[in-house]
């Protein structure tokens, strides 16, 4: 390596730390609660989970794994979720990984599959 390829390095290196320095965020602006527990949001005006709603979320997530199943359509899946929200005041969906998951209404996990 000569002088010229090295001192061409040097400056893309600093330019590329200069670069970063300018684009990267100011100080840690997520603000995280240690104190909020998994069954209460952050604005802490949701209830616990009880034993029912637990029992409730099994049975939703059974409904939902029969259907999927059966191969039902999607409109039908979409149908099953809307009469759950509707009696128990649950849904239940697949994440990205494939796991069932059961939620409230105000979109926190009841039960993981």
């Amino acid at each position: 390596m000569n002088k010229e390829s090295l001192y061409k390095a040097l400056l893309m290196l600093g330019g590329g730390f200069l670069v970063f320095m300018l684009v990267k965020p100011k100080g840690d602006k997520t603000i995280t609660n240690k104190s909020t527990s998994p069954t209460q949001s952050a604005s802490g005006k949701s209830k616990p989970i009880t034993d029912e709603d637990r029992e409730n979320a099994d049975i939703v997530m059974t409904a939902f794994a029969m259907a999927m199943d059966n191969n039902e359509s999607p409109e039908n899946i979409a149908k099953l979720n809307s009469e759950t929200m509707k009696e128990f005041g649950l849904r239940c969906y697949a994440n990205k990984s494939g796991n069932l998951v059961v939620c409230n209404q105000s979109g926190e996990i009841v039960l993981n599959g």
